[in-house]
């Protein structure tokens, strides 16, 4: 009864997640992180996704670039973020919705859950360069809400 209530729990939370109505609208902000003698400070602070809309789950490809989720005309797709030159490229760009970026160490690509068009949300494996078309992680895994990954392992 507990694991079947937990089941339940989990398909509600994912479900209303990604359910019909539009996330609320979110930005990200970046701060410096100095260390000194063990005493922590922040500075320089800045909205790196000033806009109205949905913008959230960053997760860092590298030191010099950030990945997050973005819902733009009526889908959400996966932003990258270069700190250097301040600006922003739509890495997934489909017809598809893509939530939760995570990088996959070594491969130089990253695990998203994907929206499917029957509503099926799977765990997808984007590559960087984009010369190689997404591949599914998973056939039968679903509904995916949120994934870990540990070197290759998820």
């Amino acid at each position: 009864m507990k694991k079947t209530l937990l089941i339940l729990l989990a398909f509600l939370a994912v479900s209303s997640a990604f359910g019909q109505n539009p996330p609320p609208s979110t930005d990200i902000h970046l701060f410096k992180l100095k260390e000194k003698k063990g005493i922590v400070t922040i500075s320089n602070g800045r909205n790196i996704t000033d806009r109205a809309g949905y913008d959230n789950q960053p997760s860092f490809l590298n030191n010099d670039h950030i990945l997050y989720s973005s819902h733009q005309d009526g889908q959400n797709d996966i932003m990258i973020y270069d700190t250097n030159k301040e600006t922003t490229s739509n890495l997934s760009n489909s017809k598809d919705s893509e939530y939760s970026p995570t990088p996959i160490p070594g491969l130089n690509s990253y695990a998203v859950v994907r929206v499917e068009e029957d509503n099926s949300q799977r765990l997808w494996m984007y590559h960087m360069d984009k010369e190689a078309e997404p591949m599914l992680i998973f056939d039968k895994i679903m509904p995916v809400g949120y994934f870990a990954i540990s070197d290759r392992d998820v």
